[in-house]
């Protein structure tokens, strides 16, 4: 199930692809690249980790997997491919040049909350058109915690957004669906992550989000990723 390895100060990585999958066709729609740690001196908490991070290490570790990526996909096209970044990735000129060369790969870069004030709001349109122009999206991850509220997704043109799992697993149906709804008159998709039985995919489903992600589907083997015909 492994797609490729990196290593980052001494910690050794592999990356994996979730299926993120279509309600309604049932088939992966994209996948997100996950980071496991296999080997390290000491005992870590993965995703502590990673929040630790600086703004330009995130944006360092997403040029990283997109530069293996470039190489195990060498040119062929593949299912879109979910990636998570700082929004301050999106000002970097280095990682923006190394996005516009993806070619048959759409890219939809996963973005966090984060605190904002009107300048900042400007900067991010602009950078938003320019990622768009280059054919990939720009989606609010964890929608519900870390400050990624209902105000952050009206005041950005997203592409779409991901619902939280812990809003997702605490939430009756009604709730969600009106959560599912809300949000799908602001973008033109929305994922529920946390799906991880067959209960929890039916509770998607009848909350009328776009599509559906957990530990419900086993991991893509390497050529699952590629589209042919």
């Amino acid at each position: 199930m492994e797609l490729f390895r990196y290593l980052i100060n001494d910690i050794n990585f592999i990356v994996v692809g979730q299926p993120i999958v279509d309600n309604v066709t049932k088939k992966p729609f994209s996948f997100e690249i996950l980071s496991r740690a296999v080997s390290f001196g000491e005992r870590i908490n993965i995703e502590s980790y990673f929040k630790k991070l600086t703004e330009h290490d995130v944006t360092w570790i997403a040029s990283i997997q997109i530069t293996m990526l470039k190489g195990i996909i060498a040119g062929r096209s593949t299912l879109p491919i979910n990636l998570n970044i700082s929004h301050y990735s999106l000002f970097d000129d280095a990682f923006i040049s190394l996005i516009s060369h993806m070619p048959n790969t759409k890219l939809i870069l996963e973005v966090n909350g984060f605190e904002y004030d009107e300048q900042l709001l400007t900067d991010l349109r602009r950078a938003f058109r320019i990622v768009k122009l280059l054919g990939h999206e720009i989606w609010l991850d964890d929608y519900s915690v870390n400050n990624a509220t209902a105000s952050l997704l009206s005041v950005l043109p997203w592409d779409g957004v991901k619902i939280d799992k812990s809003l997702f697993w605490q939430s009756s149906q009604a709730r969600l669906s009106a959560k599912v709804e809300f949000c799908k008159s602001i973008v033109n998709s929305v994922i529920i992550e946390g799906v991880e039985d067959d209960f929890l995919f039916d509770l998607s489903i009848k909350s009328s989000a776009n599509h559906s992600q957990g530990f419900r589907w086993k991991l893509l083997n390497l050529e699952d990723i590629f589209l042919t015909g």
